[in-house]
């Protein structure tokens, strides 16, 4: 089979981002709360400009409210889509990290086709990746299963990584993970990735 030169210098140009794109452990799908997008301890891969920043100090959740990532989520999405409806500036999705007081509202320099979804790079506890309320792109499997009620005020991340080191690396019958999946609600789980 003849190559041509084009071709050869395609492909070594093209490689090392394959590559990338199947090794980067940090991706995710980010999904969406509200019809908003939510980068919860993540970072966008598109670009974007911060339409306005939102004061958020968490309230107590009610008797009936359970302080799960979802509770944050929604509590700063409707901050800020009340701010939107004061300014008169819609926004794409909110950006979070846990711990901050201020959040922001962005939007994308370029609008997204509804029917791919957006993707992020999420960020690390120790060296375990922490998807919190979003999907890893690479193939993984179910090391193990968190039940996790974290007491407000405490670190979501903090109080399901803590059970999550307990339980897989700190027992008697050591069970290895690569990251977390947090979920919206008390169940999480620890995942390994799998080669590929």
């Amino acid at each position: 089979m003849k190559i041509s030169v084009k071709t050869a210098l395609l492909f070594l140009i093209l490689c090392p981002t394959l590559s990338w794109a199947q090794t980067n452990k940090s991706l995710a799908k980010v999904n969406m709360f509200a019809g908003k997008e939510v980068y919860y301890n993540s970072d966008p891969v598109n670009k974007y400009t911060v339409v306005y920043s939102i004061n958020t100090v968490l309230p107590a959740p009610s008797i009936t409210e359970k302080f799960n990532a979802s509770f944050v989520v929604n509590y700063i999405i409707n901050k800020a889509n009340d701010t939107a409806a004061k300014v008169k500036k819609p926004f794409d999705a909110i950006i979070t990290i846990e711990g901050s007081s201020k959040d922001i509202a962005v939007k994308f320099n370029e609008p997204m086709d509804s029917t791919k979804q957006r993707l992020t790079n999420v960020r690390r506890c120790g060296d375990k990746y922490v998807f919190v309320l979003c999907e890893p792109v690479n193939p993984y499997e179910v090391v193990f299963e968190i039940i996790s009620k974290p007491k407000f005020p405490v670190s979501i991340v903090e109080t399901v990584m803590r059970k999550a080191m307990r339980k897989g690396i700190f027992s008697k019958k050591k069970k290895p993970f690569d990251a977390i999946i947090i979920g919206s609600d008390k169940t999480h789980f620890a995942i390994k990735f799998k080669e590929v």
